[in-house]
């Protein structure tokens, strides 16, 4: 069994997030879906594995996350981000780089990488919001 809550980006629960279960192979069969109630929780019965988890709802980004192993009983919270926010900048006009954004609304980060091999979207993933563009 899998269980857990969604929630916005605000920390409030959101209900009817489509979460779709599918095992990791080359055909990336959907093996099982859930949707969360008015608190943002979830469950359903998946075996021990390894998956990708497709969260998705409409006007937010979607969100793909793997798990590799996972365990029989497994708690798995997730945070959406609204997509109307996000600017062409990969802002939220705000001045502040937001990795949530790329590829919504035409956000693209530029792919030139650093001394280090990263590049500029991996730099903001990895310091998440504050980062000034």
């Amino acid at each position: 069994m899998i269980s857990g809550y969604v929630y916005d980006e605000e920390g409030d629960p959101l209900e009817d997030v489509h979460i779709q279960f599918k095992e990791v192979t080359v055909t990336n069969t959907v093996l099982q879906e859930a949707f969360t109630n008015a608190e943002g929780y979830y469950t359903t019965e998946i075996l021990a594995g390894d998956y990708n988890f497709i969260v998705e709802k409409p006007l937010y980004i979607p969100q793909t996350v793997t798990m590799m192993g996972l365990s029989v009983s497994t708690t798995q919270d997730f945070t959406l981000y609204s997509s109307t926010d996000c600017l062409a900048d990969c802002t939220k006009n705000d001045g502040y780089c937001h990795a949530e954004c790329a590829g919504v609304n035409g956000c693209a980060f530029p792919t030139d990488t650093n001394s280090n091999g990263q590049t500029v979207a991996d730099v903001c993933n990895g310091l998440g919001e504050g980062w000034v563009r």
